[in-house]
């Protein structure tokens, strides 16, 4: 356990003894309320006992009075170091095992395992079909024939004997066995069937006659011919029928009809054909049909070469009423530029997106292309690189403008060299330009309608202590000029020791448009815009100049101007102003060459 102070009776915990683990807060917090219970009244026993050693000593007034109240709490100690870690905790319980993960991709492919053992041999599959007989084989040759005997004296004729007995068995055919009778044991006759039956070779010398006809019939292992050509032909016109698995079945029949070949299976040929009359395989073909495009419904890869020398015309079909003669052209298979003969006669341009959906987007056309007498309808803008030339004149609102036919509707601009554009079926003076060198005025009429001016100068005054003045006119010829007919202000900076400085409203003469300035190989540069239009009567016309220029006194040096200018309202009572007049002053020296500006209309 701990110990405690000798004179508060402070709790000190052992350090990392077992009291720290719980209780260490509780001590802290019962020292602090220990000072503080001994503290807190201090200043109130300091007081009472000054004044029982004032009694004592006879220094003291009246007796002592009764206590003061409690003085207010002193302000909290400083915060004690951090006490030693306690001892870790028992662990907690575990917590809920979390959801499975998903499960992983297949692992590679495992070796092959061992191979099995053999497994039982199969059932013997059924006999096959007897093969086709053999040819004959040929005769040997005769051998030699034996010495004739010499011939015996003639008997006498004996008496007639019965008839002889047939040689052979039954149905066998009789024949001159060496003068006797034979029976022909390979030659048989069926009298009941009328069936001659021969075992072995038949040939037969047509002599005189050109067929062998038979009225039904004629079975035979096989068929010969020594000749140069077989003929087996029907006697009338007719099919020609061969039946390999017997008369009966026609699989695998070949039938030769008066105008045609039919066969029940395949032709396989021996290889690709190679001269232009050979049959041609099925590979054969199809390696050629790769090559090929059908006339309906195909794809063709590569580019298409036609020949137009031997082509009188490509022509495109389409019903009446529908798209026609549609061309496209696409970009992994999807749909990019289109043309089309339209159901109203019109040729189309259509241009598609990366997905096939129509856009309205420019045409460019090029090579100087002449359009004829039909139409030729857009989704967007035209541009062409060379001329375009039209059938004739326009005769609708909406048809394209020859050249000739806008002179004749349009007149010119003036030629006055100023730039003009054409609005509201009228021209409109835009800009202009003047060179004022030699001058000492300028007067510049304003266009009808102009509501606004900007004019850009850069000139020479000439003199040293000359600059650019305008005044204004109401009627083109009166600019008025007395001593208040114009008022200046104007924010001002010299990049000589003068610095900034402002001119209150000055009444005078002109609008100022710079100032006096002796560097003559400093131009005086301006912009300056006025409103050329006001109101009523009870407003100024006002202007605003924005002016640089040059002066050799060290005070000046550059000096750039933001004037602020207007006519005072005696001046003229009119509501427009319709002429400017620039001038060199105050002196009446004319500007120097290199003198121009540029004057710019609003309306």
């Amino acid at each position: 356990m701990g110990t405690h102070t000798e004179w508060l009776a402070l709790s000190k915990p052992t350090v990392n003894g077992p009291e720290t683990a719980n209780a260490w807060g509780v001590d802290l917090n019962g020292n602090f309320d220990t000072i503080d219970e001994w503290l807190g009244p201090l200043p109130e026993r300091m007081d009472i006992l000054e004044d029982t050693v004032d009694d004592l000593i006879g220094l003291g007034g009246g007796p002592v009075g009764p206590p003061g109240p409690q003085g207010p709490q002193g302000d909290p100690g400083p915060v004690g170091s951090q006490g030693p870690p306690g001892a870790t905790g028992p662990a907690g319980t575990p917590g809920t095992p979390g959801v499975a993960g998903p499960t992983g991709p297949q692992g590679p492919k495992g070796d092959p395992g061992a191979t099995g053992a053999q497994g039982p041999a199969g059932t013997t599959g059924a006999t096959g079909p007897q093969g086709v007989k053999g040819d004959p084989g040929t005769p040997g040759a005769d051998g030699p024939q034996g010495p004739q005997g010499p011939t015996g004296a003639t008997g006498p004729q004996g008496p007639a004997g019965s008839g002889g007995t047939p040689a052979g068995s039954t149905t066998q055919l009789q024949y001159n066995n060496a003068g006797a009778f034979g029976g022909a044991t390979n030659l048989t006759w069926a009298s009941g069937t009328s069936v001659l039956a021969l075992t072995g070779q038949l040939t037969i010398a047509l002599g005189n006659a050109t067929s062998i006809v038979a009225g039904g019939a004629i079975e035979a292992a096989n068929f010969k011919c020594t000749g140069a050509n077989a003929v087996f032909s029907p006697t009338i016109s007719g099919n020609v029928v061969l039946r390999p698995n017997g008369p009966a079945s026609t699989t695998a029949q070949v039938q030769i009809t008066t105008t045609n070949v039919i066969m029940n299976t395949p032709v396989v040929l021996p290889a690709d054909p190679t001269t232009a009359l050979q049959a041609a395989t099925k590979q054969y073909v199809d390696t050629k049909d790769a090559l090929s495009v059908l006339k309906a419904g195909d794809t063709m890869s590569g580019a298409l070469t036609i020949d137009m020398a031997s082509l009188a015309a490509l022509n495109l079909n389409s019903p009446i009423g529908a798209n026609g003669g549609i061309v496209r052209f696409r970009k992994n298979n999807v749909n990019d530029w289109a043309i089309l003969d339209a159901p109203d006669g019109s040729l189309k341009f259509n241009r598609y997106d990366s997905t096939g959906n129509n856009l309205e987007t420019a045409i460019s056309l090029g090579g100087g292309q002449t359009l004829g007498s039909g139409t030729i309808a857009f989704d967007g803008a035209i541009t062409c690189a060379d001329p375009v030339t039209l059938s004739a004149d326009p005769t609708v609102p909406l048809h394209a403008a020859t050249k000739q036919y806008v002179d004749t509707k349009v007149a010119p601009p003036p030629s006055d060299n100023s730039e003009y554009v054409y609005y509201n079926g009228v021209w409109r003076k835009k800009e202009q330009s003047f060179d004022i060198s030699g001058v000492n005025t300028k007067d510049i009429p304003v266009p009808t309608g102009a509501k606004m001016v900007q004019i850009i100068g850069s000139v020479y005054p000439g003199g040293g202590t000359n600059f650019v003045g305008m005044r204004v006119s109401s009627d083109g010829t009166t600019f008025p000029a007395t001593a208040t007919s114009y008022y200046n202000s104007a924010l001002m900076h010299h990049t000589g020791s003068n610095g900034f400085g402002t001119i209150t409203p000055t009444a005078a003469t002109a609008m100022s448009l710079t100032a006096q300035g002796d560097v003559v190989a400093l131009s005086h540069q301006f912009t300056t815009e006025l409103q050329l239009t006001r109101p009523t009567t009870a407003q100024n016309f006002m202007g605003k100049t924005l002016a640089r220029f040059g002066d050799s006194a060290a005070a000046s040096v550059y000096r750039t101007f933001i004037w602020t200018n207007y006519v005072d309202l005696a001046a003229t009572a009119s509501l427009t102003l319709t002429a400017l007049r620039l001038i060199n002053m105050p002196s009446t020296v004319n500007f120097a060459a290199g003198s121009y500006v540029t004057v710019r209309w609003f309306y």
